[in-house]
């Protein structure tokens, strides 16, 4: 593919990736979606291996790929490695950076390491090709948060107003957008008013599984939600660090 084709594909797909929908694409879905990017005609199997599972939506290119995701917003990306029009860590890094979604990168015995590199681009986890159901199935439980709350269980915090239901948040009566990730760590945070949570214990509520070793993944999306709210990063008021790993929400004031 071209530079000046590649710029312009990053520019669009950055813009539907980043705007917000309408609505909350993933709240309404009955099932878990899985958008697969992968070119190769067996991976419509997939659609078969599932068994009803799961729903799910196949791409033969990543440019496809990425427009989907901007639409349809799925709970998980599964992503082959060595896609032909855009690099898999692209892929990645537009995918997590722009609408946090979580990628699985599949590899075959040719191009292993490939997997490093779509890795560090923020891919959580690695699979085999062919694809093997069972393992995909594990995965894709594992990856996707489990649903808050419901039934109008408003969580507060003094003026921190935070709805499951409607996916909102309110700081003295204004609304702040956050995206998915942040308003997980949020929520897990206010559940957990004045009681210190480590880094490992968002891990598990929010991305799932264990976290990479080394990873700074948590301390970046906790200061992307301190700007959010307005929470001064040198001297923070409403969500403070305890230590080397942990933080702490009390409630502001009013």
């Amino acid at each position: 593919m071209l530079p000046s084709t590649m710029d312009n594909l990053r520019s669009t797909a950055t813009a539907l990736l980043k705007a917000e929908p309408a609505w909350d694409v993933a709240a309404s879905r009955a099932r878990t979606l899985l958008l697969v990017i992968d070119p190769d005609p067996q991976a419509t199997g997939l659609l078969d291996d599932v068994d009803g599972r799961l729903d799910v939506r196949v791409c033969a290119s990543a440019a496809e790929g990425l427009l989907v995701a901007g639409a349809t917003r799925p709970d998980v990306v599964l992503l082959r490695a060595d896609l032909a029009d855009v690099p898999a860590p692209t892929v990645v890094h537009l995918l997590d950076h722009c609408c946090e979604l979580p990628v699985i990168v599949a590899v075959d015995g040719e191009h292993p390491e490939l997997a490093g590199a779509a890795l560090e681009a923020g891919a959580v986890a690695c699979v085999a090709r062919p694809y093997r159901a069972a393992q995909l199935l594990a995965l894709v439980s594992a990856l996707r948060p489990a649903s808050p709350a419901r039934d109008g269980d408003v969580v507060r915090c003094g003026p921190l107003e935070l709805s499951p239901d409607a996916r909102t948040v309110r700081l003295r009566g204004s609304l702040i957008p956050l995206p998915p990730r942040e308003f997980r760590l949020l929520h897990f945070l206010m559940a957990h008013e004045g009681r210190v949570v480590s880094q490992v214990q968002l891990w598990e509520a929010v991305w799932g599984g264990t976290a990479p070793s080394a990873s700074n993944t948590v301390s970046v999306h906790m200061r992307r939600l301190r700007r959010r709210l307005g929470d001064d990063p040198r001297r923070p008021r409403l969500i403070t660090t305890v230590g080397r790993s942990g933080y702490l929400l009390q409630a502001p004031s009013e």
